[in-house]
């Protein structure tokens, strides 16, 4: 009580000072020290504070560093790790077709069911894939027969384009044969029958000229009528009208003939065999190429028709593998496993609806094996020297906090998967308390890397390093007499928190929780 009042007291005494000297302030004041003297009295204040006098302030004493005594007991290192339970019989699911893309689902297997091998997993819409296999079927046949005629029309061809060539050939054979023909007969022939003709002409009309004359000599001297005469000398005269027309005829003929018809004839008959010369080398060559032609028409529709039978294999492949099956005996996860991580279960649930659409080539269904598994756990970079082959440890599923599994390292993947991220395969003893754990659960993996029943340690913030050597290690020591002194050590194993000594120190010594920071 008198703690909690005297400095009001003493407020309001101090304050005296500002007030005017007048008979209250004097009757407070009395008032005031009789008061504090109460007080004194009854042991509630001090004497000297009763009295004004001032309280003697001491200066307090800095606080002495904490100090670790060293001792040897239990150091134990353990890594927590993340990981997830994963099976180690795994069947993705796929559809890989060769040729058919509408894979549209009829119906499908719900996520969580238990199948076994052979099961019907996913059926898809078949209706086209059969028409367009109908259709090519049907184009076979066709092919084929195609085929067959022109292998028919390549034989024939082959058999008749000798005659062909030969017949060309004989065109040209005739075509020298007329030339020289009409070069050394025809030719001279014509020329000579046309200056025949006109010497016949002109010795028929001479002759005619001739009984004309002797006719009308003899009938001077004769008995005969006028009337006989004049219808003989008539027809004599006409006779040699004629064969004036004819001589004159003959001389034109003769001179056509030797003017124009010779010359064309002989120009015809030289263009007529130099065309066949020119035309047998192309017939020839077109009757060859021809019959290659119609080669190479059969070997493409023989080729095509190849292509055409593989696609309706593959056609057919295809539609066997629409009525996907299960591959093995397992339950169904939408999805794909992808280190120990189920990913795209929504979108597989999306597209293995009725109605849906599935990718080629892409994971949409896993049948998993739930027993034997493992555990993925990934190991930070900076914990990645402490985990090996062999190590042992727990597994305590996320799922079920209270179920602790043993477990031992398989497998340590030095190579990082992500990022500075590394893997560890950690196997996990099966047990009927494992029964409820299914592939994809998240855990954690409690790992053991160092246990040492008597180890010496301090605590790691009493320990330094050298600056120039991060091999060497300092405390300080507090020796019986309490002076504090630099000491040498060998470090073993070193956490954040505790670090183990090997060497320099022993039981029993004491040192400094904190290493003084003004002292390396």
């Amino acid at each position: 009580m008198g703690k909690n009042r005297l400095p009001l007291i003493r407020t309001a005494c101090g304050f005296a000072p500002r007030i005017a000297r007048t008979r209250e302030y004097n009757q407070m004041k009395h008032a005031v020290q009789e008061l504090l003297c109460c007080f004194a009295a009854f042991g509630l204040i001090g004497a000297g504070a009763a009295f004004g006098e001032p309280k003697e302030t001491k200066t307090p004493a800095e606080p002495k560093p904490p100090i670790h005594t060293v001792k040897k007991g239990l150091f134990r290192i353990q890594v927590d790790l993340e990981g997830t339970f994963e099976a180690q019989a795994t069947s993705e699911v796929f559809i890989r077709p060769e040729t058919w893309t509408d894979l549209t689902v009829l119906k499908a297997v719900e996520h969580g069911v238990r199948v076994k091998r052979g099961d019907l997993l996913v059926a898809l819409e078949t209706e086209k894939i059969d028409q367009a296999i109908a259709d090519l079927e049907t184009a076979n046949r066709l092919a084929d027969l195609s085929i067959k005629q022109t292998e028919e029309e390549l034989r024939l061809m082959q058999a008749s384009t000798p005659l062909n060539i030969a017949a060309v050939e004989r065109t040209r054979r005739i075509a020298d044969e007329d030339l020289k023909t009409f070069h050394e007969i025809e030719g001279p022939l014509a020329r000579r029958s046309a200056d025949f003709m006109l010497k016949m002409a002109e010795q028929y009309l001479a002759n005619q000229e001739e009984e004309l004359r002797q006719l009308e000599k003899m009938y001077k001297a004769d008995d005969l009528t006028e009337e006989t005469e004049e219808i003989i000398l008539k027809r004599a005269r006409h006779a040699v009208e004629r064969a004036k027309f004819q001589l004159q005829r003959a001389k034109i003929t003769r001179d056509q003939t030797l003017k124009f018809g010779l010359p064309r004839r002989t120009e015809s008959v030289k263009d007529s065999a130099q065309r066949q010369n020119l035309a047998i080398g192309h017939d020839k060559l077109a009757l060859s190429l021809a019959v290659n032609r119609k080669c190479v028409e059969l070997e493409k529709m023989k080729l095509g028709r190849v292509r055409s039978e593989q696609k309706l294999k593959k056609l057919r492949a295809d539609r066997e593998a629409m009525l996907i099956k299960s591959p093995a005996d397992g339950v169904v996860y939408y999805g794909q496993c992808v280190r120990g991580k189920w990913t795209d279960a929504d979108s597989a649930a999306e597209k293995l609806r009725v109605g849906g659409t599935l990718s080629e080539n892409k994971v949409f269904m896993t049948i998993v094996k739930p027993r034997p598994s493992h555990v993925r756990a990934t190991v930070p970079e900076k914990q990645l020297h402490y985990i090996r082959p062999g190590l042992k440890g727990n597994v305590r599923p996320t799922g079920y906090p209270d179920l602790k599994l043993p477990a031992i390292v398989h497998k340590v993947n030095t190579v990082p998967s992500c990022g500075n991220r590394f893997e560890a395969i950690v196997t996990v003893a099966a047990d009927r308390q494992a029964e409820q754990l299914a592939p994809g659960m998240k855990c954690s993996v409690e790992l053991v890397v160092y246990e040492k029943k008597d180890a010496l340690t301090v605590p790691d913030s009493a320990v330094a390093e050298d600056e120039f050597d991060d091999q060497k290690h300092y405390v300080f020591l507090v020796e019986k007499d309490g002076k504090q002194k630099k000491h040498p050590i060998t470090l073993g194993k070193r956490t954040e928190k505790r670090a183990e000594v090997i060497k320099g120190l022993a039981e029993g010594n004491r040192v400094l929780k904190v290493y003084p920071k003004n002292e390396k």
